[in-house]
């Protein structure tokens, strides 16, 4: 007799579709997401090519999802590094240093590949992603307005500015990392930032 969606239990379901996301995930990041299909997922997965459309009803379906995850766990380890790290400019460079020397050449790889479906569906997967990421430059820009008001980074600097700065060079250290492996020499760029902008805090900027 075949089990339907309604008679699953919740926890079957919930397996099955993180097994469907895992096997996903593995192949956007090592095939591509245009030359990945339903089918190759389910066989990734080790379910059917029928039962995947149970899950999913289909790749842009999945993509989403791939997506809201990879997301929702990004903004959620920004969160728990800064809660705890407190405020200030140490707390941001001890997200900074968490962000940077997480992930592997898979992460790396399906990042680039949700750049990419981003920039190909500015309105549909590329708006959920400007939605994310204007939410982690709006934490950047807290700790950062944290630093200015204690005198650790020049208040005359633009936090909007700087904090898109500031997210730019974690993701090209990501990147960076991903690709060498060297997550020391990531976190040591890190500090020389770190020490760049004390001394901003200490001396202020020159005139522009």
């Amino acid at each position: 007799m075949m089990l339907t969606m309604a008679r699953l239990t919740q926890a079957h379901v919930d397996a099955r579709t993180g097994d469907i996301l895992a096997a996903a995930v593995a192949l956007f990041a090592s095939r591509g997401i245009e030359k990945t299909t339903m089918a190759d997922v389910a066989a990734e997965a080790g379910i059917s090519t029928g039962a995947i459309y149970r899950y999913f009803p289909g790749k842009e379906a999945l993509l989403a999802a791939v997506f809201e995850r990879e997301m929702r766990d990004s903004a959620a380890q920004f969160e728990r590094a800064a809660e705890a790290s407190g405020m200030g400019l140490a707390a941001l460079f001890q997200v900074g240093e968490k962000v940077t020397s997480t992930g592997d050449s898979q992460d790396c790889a399906l990042w680039l590949e949700v750049e990419l479906a981003s920039l190909r569906d500015p309105e549909g997967i590329g708006g959920r992603q400007r939605d994310v990421h204007d939410a982690i430059r709006a934490n950047i820009q807290t700790l950062v307005a944290a630093s200015q008001g204690s005198g650790e980074i020049d208040a005359s600097m633009d936090p909007e500015a700087l904090s898109t700065l500031l997210f730019a060079v974690a993701r090209g250290l990501q990147l960076e990392t991903a690709e060498t492996g060297n997550g020391p020499r990531s976190r040591e760029a890190l500090d020389l930032l770190g020490r760049l902008l004390r001394l901003s805090g200490e001396h202020g900027l020159p005139p522009a």
